[in-house]
């Protein structure tokens, strides 16, 4: 079945000489909020950091999985190195190609005459 989600709505005021230490201190509030299990602002900063982190991992091993083997460098059997060459990086072969802004122009003018 589908799962109920429920979303808590988290807010916090900072009051501070400046903006900028008012919304410093601001978002230590919510993260102290986020991270309840935190004795002290700088062990929700550290674990929001690791957070960040996992999450930056499982992203990057996710896409690693998803992406086909191509046009990576290898070794041939001289020790020399040597890249697959793709259309895009081999200067667009066969790709579409723009013509200058100025021709463009040129054509609508003529259209338009």
């Amino acid at each position: 079945g589908d799962a109920a989600v429920h979303f808590t709505v988290l807010s916090a005021e900072g009051k501070g000489p400046s903006k900028k230490d008012a919304k410093h201190f601001a978002s230590k509030q919510l993260l102290c909020k986020l991270f309840p299990s935190a004795a002290t602002p700088e062990e929700a900063l550290g674990a929001a950091t690791s957070a960040k982190e996992q999450y930056t991992m499982r992203k990057r091993a996710k896409r690693l999985q998803e992406r086909p083997e191509r046009g990576r460098l290898g070794v041939d059997s001289h020790g020399t190195s040597s890249a697959g060459t793709s259309a895009a990086s081999a200067g667009g072969v066969g790709g579409s190609k723009k013509r200058p802004r100025q021709d463009r122009n040129a054509d609508t003018r003529e259209a338009d005459s």
